[in-house]
C-alpha cells in the first residue's frame, strides 16, 4: 500500500485537490443559496420551523439532524461542509431544497462522482503497476 501511494502520489494529489475544490465550491454555492439571509432563499426561519415541526408531528422521535432546516444547515460554510460532501457523493436526496439549489446539487453530483471515480481509478491503477 505504501508503494501505491508513493508511485501514484502526484496523480492522487491532483485528484485530491480536484475533489477538495469541487467540495468547497459546492458548499459555497449552497451556502449562498440556502442561508437565511439569502435573497434567493427569502426564508423566515421561525415560520419555517413552525411549519416543519407541525408537519412532522412528534418532535421527540426525531434525531438532531432531522430537526434542522436547510437554511440552518447552510447558515455557515463550516457547518455546510458535512452536508455538501454527502451530496457530492450522491448519497442524500435533494427534496427540501430550493429550485436553484437542486440544480447546483445535480451538477455537483455529476461532477463529484466523476472526480471521486478518478481518485479511485488512480488508486486501483496503482495496484496493477
Amino acid at each position: 500500500m505504501r508503494t501505491v501511494v508513493y508511485l501514484e502520489r502526484w496523480a492522487l494529489a491532483r485528484a485530491g485537490v480536484a475533489l477538495l475544490s469541487i467540495w468547497l465550491v459546492h458548499t459555497a454555492l449552497l451556502h449562498l443559496l440556502e442561508r437565511p439571509t439569502s435573497s434567493l432563499g427569502q426564508y423566515n426561519i421561525e415560520k419555517l420551523k413552525e411549519t416543519f415541526h407541525s408537519a412532522n408531528g412528534n418532535e421527540e422521535e426525531e434525531d438532531e439532524a432531522g430537526k434542522l432546516l436547510m437554511a440552518e444547515r447552510y447558515e455557515s460554510m463550516w457547518r455546510g461542509l458535512q452536508y455538501s460532501i454527502v451530496h457530492i457523493f450522491g448519497d442524500y436526496p435533494e427534496t427540501h431544497y430550493g429550485e436553484v439549489s437542486k440544480f447546483v446539487h445535480i451538477v455537483g453530483i455529476f461532477v463529484g462522482i466523476g472526480v471521486n471515480a478518478s481518485f479511485i481509478g488512480v488508486w486501483v491503477g496503482g495496484f496493477t503497476k
